[in-house]
């Protein structure tokens, strides 16, 4: 307290720690007084506010709700992942495509890869890397007794606060008409299997020629530097 201050007839309720200071403690239990406030102004008057009601909108707010809304509506399913195909966000549903394997929970995005689409998948996001370009492919998803034709498109995104290399892998409809989804004979299933299959062979050994051509290089790079005369 100041030098003109005092505690007045509160001695009761207080005690001196240090008389030169005057510094006092309080004494005693603490008291608590129930003060009753109304919650709206008009309960105190019995009118209702003119203004806009708690939890309106607020102007300015509606753009945020209309790109959310058509985000969630008319944007594709993607994910987003870094250059070791890890998964870092997912859009949208991507369960038509991507399904969480049993064991130990990854977030390896070709593991999560439905069957059908993961070697054009592996392929896209190789050419994606290598060429710093958007890289498209389509596919036929397993989707229970049938298949799901899917467009595939992988396009580097370059992440300006951390200085490194993104990927988003986006899943739509491919162009065109859809498909027929009568059931076909069973050897024309048999037929399509094993296309099918080709197919994917085809997909496979295409990306380990590009894999070796790469090491080629690389190797043709390494034998020239080593080859260079120390100065």
């Amino acid at each position: 307290m100041g030098k003109s201050e005092t505690v007045g007839q509160q001695l009761s309720l207080f005690e001196p720690l240090s008389k030169k200071w005057r510094i006092y403690r309080r004494s005693g239990p603490v008291r608590y007084v129930s003060v009753d406030f109304p919650l709206m102004p008009e309960a105190l008057s019995g009118e209702r506010p003119c203004g806009p009601r708690l939890g309106s909108p607020r102007p300015g707010n509606y753009g945020a709700v209309i790109r959310a809304l058509l985000l969630a509506r008319y944007a594709p399913a993607a994910v987003l992942v870094n250059r070791d195909c890890q998964t870092l966000y997912f859009h949208g549903q991507t369960d038509d495509y991507l399904v969480h394997p049993a064991g130990e929970p990854t977030d390896d995005l070709l593991a999560m890869t439905r069957d059908g689409l993961r070697l054009k998948l592996r392929a896209a996001l190789h050419k994606a890397m290598r060429e710093e370009q958007p890289a498209v492919v389509v596919a036929q998803v397993k989707c229970g007794d049938g298949s799901l034709p899917v467009q595939v498109t992988v396009t580097p995104v370059e992440d300006q606060r951390q200085g490194v290399g993104l990927w988003l892998v986006t899943f739509s409809a491919p162009p065109g008409p859809a498909p027929a989804t009568e059931p076909a004979p069973r050897g024309i299933e048999e037929s399509a299997a094993v296309h099918h299959l080709e197919d994917e062979l085809a997909g496979v050994k295409k990306e380990l020629e590009s894999v070796v051509a790469e090491l080629e290089s690389a190797n043709e790079e390494l034998k020239v530097s080593n080859e260079r005369p120390c100065r």
